[in-house]
Parts: C-alpha cells; structure tokens; sequence
C-alpha cells in the first residue's frame, strides 16, 4: 500500500515572506481582541456587584503594569482593526451596476464609521459621567 506524500515544513516557514510575517502577526493580535472582550464582561460584573466593587476594579486597573499592558493592548487591537478593514474589500466585493467599488472607498467608509461609533461612544460616557 502506498503512504500519501506529505511535503515536511520548517517551524519557521513563515517568517521567510513578509506577507505570512503579518498575517500571523494580525492573527496573535486577535489574542488582545478576546481579552478586551473578557476584560469588558468583567468590568459590566463589577459594575453589576455595587459602585464599591467597580470602584475596587478601577483602581486595580490603574497600576502601571495594568495601564501598559491595555496600551500594548491597543496598539494590537488598533493594528487588528486596520488590516481587517484592508482585508475586507478583497472579500467583499461592493459594485454599483456594472463598476466595482474601489477598494480605498470601502476602508475610508469603514473608517469613517469606527470614528463615528466612536465618537458616540465617547459622548455618551461623558454624559453618563
């Protein structure tokens, strides 16, 4: 009986192109994404426990290590955020009659809506505060 052949890979295949470089890179960013998931349901649980438990939460996130760990973090989710959003014109594919859309369109509007969304965000945690 024939082996299948399986063509054999070094461990460090993709650090030899710079496209599989960044595409793993954006890949170990989604890493940050979950956590700030995670870290937002435990923030709502706090808050959800009493203005004591949060205010406890709060200043624990506070301290340096914690304050630079969620700047690495959102430098990993801001990089994440923009390929996505390079990513998305590839595989969506926006025509108006017979023209495609170009692709600096599709990720000016999606830009154009993450800081609108943002923006309201942000106002309307000013006037909760």
């Amino acid at each position: 009986m024939r082996r299948p052949y399986h063509r054999s890979y070094p461990k460090d295949w993709w650090l030899r192109h710079p496209h599989y470089r960044r595409f793993m890179l954006r890949e170990l960013t989604s890493v940050f994404v979950a956590y700030f998931a995670f870290w937002t349901i435990c923030l709502l649980f706090q808050a959800s426990r009493g203005p004591e438990q949060l205010a406890a939460f709060l200043t624990t996130m506070r301290k340096p290590g914690w304050l630079i760990w969620h700047a690495i973090g959102l430098l990993a989710v801001l990089f994440h955020t923009y390929t996505w959003f390079e990513t998305a014109p590839k595989v969506l594919a926006v025509r108006i009659g017979e023209k495609r859309v170009p692709d600096r369109v599709i990720v000016g509007a999606q830009w154009v809506a993450f800081v609108v969304v943002a923006a309201v965000f942000f106002a309307l945690l000013r006037l909760a505060g």
